[in-house]
């Protein structure tokens, strides 16, 4: 079965563009990712609040341009007008990454003057960038000219460069991008541990480079080796796993298997 995730930005001419520069240096060390996403609806959803709505998006567009995923999340949210418990119309999640990097970023339903935003800041110890990814528009400021310049962008039709990859991958039998079914679920993984840090008011740690705190794993009575990684989604049971292994999501593991040295 061929399985892909509505990552839709992954496609953008934009984001390519802001990875390409991002990658290259010309931005420095990156310090601080700020992130609006907020669009004003009338008429909520039943079920539905802005973190589980919003979040993907800018969390996938996060891994996407840094190639990794944070270490720990924090969040508020909050019921502002609706009062339907449990259920915020606007979500704040702090994602901290090992080097000390943050991405600060608000999920809302509300907006002062009913504008719909969709805004990307990257702060570098040389440069900073703004992008706004819907309108595919990228700026540089440079700090010391206090000047802003735009970056030539050609804009693309991401859902049919989207549409164009699944029926690839689906005639190669092989995933041609990195837009898998696998990302989508450590996505869903930062959320939850960002819903967690809203209910129990703490930060959560996310316990491996992948992003995913073990929380949907099933472990028993195993020995691991040194240096051994092992991701989130998968049932290990009575087994013996050397060092130097990496053990993937969505991996079972029965009783008496050894695996390594």
């Amino acid at each position: 079965m061929i399985l892909k995730v509505g990552h839709i930005f992954r496609f953008s001419n934009t984001l390519r563009k802001i990875k390409e520069i991002a990658e290259s240096g010309k931005l420095g060390n990156i310090l601080m990712i700020n992130m609006v996403w907020a669009t004003p609806w009338e008429e909520i959803p039943a079920g539905r609040d802005a973190l589980y709505d919003f979040a993907p998006h800018p969390i996938d567009m996060l891994n996407y341009i840094l190639s990794e995923w944070p270490s720990k999340a924090s969040c508020i949210s909050r019921e502002i007008s609706l009062k339907r418990k449990g259920l915020g119309e606007f979500a704040h999640m702090i994602l901290e990454f090992s080097d000390g990097k943050f991405a600060d970023i608000n999920l809302s339903w509300l907006s002062a003057d009913d504008s719909k935003t969709r805004k990307m800041e990257i702060f570098g110890t040389n440069e900073n960038l703004i992008a706004f990814p819907v309108e595919q528009e990228l700026y540089i400021w440079n700090k010391e000219s206090k000047t802003k310049t735009k970056i030539p962008i050609i804009s693309n039709n991401t859902i049919a460069d989207e549409i164009m990859d699944f029926i690839n991958t689906v005639k190669l039998g092989v995933h041609v991008s990195s837009n898998s079914g696998s990302i989508g679920a450590r996505t869903i993984a930062i959320i939850e541990s960002a819903k967690k840090s809203h209910e129990i008011e703490k930060v959560i740690e996310i316990n491996n480079d992948k992003g995913m705190p073990l929380a949907f794993s099933k472990i028993k009575d195993i020995s691991v080796g040194k240096d051994t990684k092992i991701y989130d989604q998968v049932n290990l049971f009575d087994c013996k796993i050397g060092d130097n292994c990496k053990i993937d999501s969505f991996v079972y593991i029965e009783g008496g298997v050894e695996i390594g040295n």
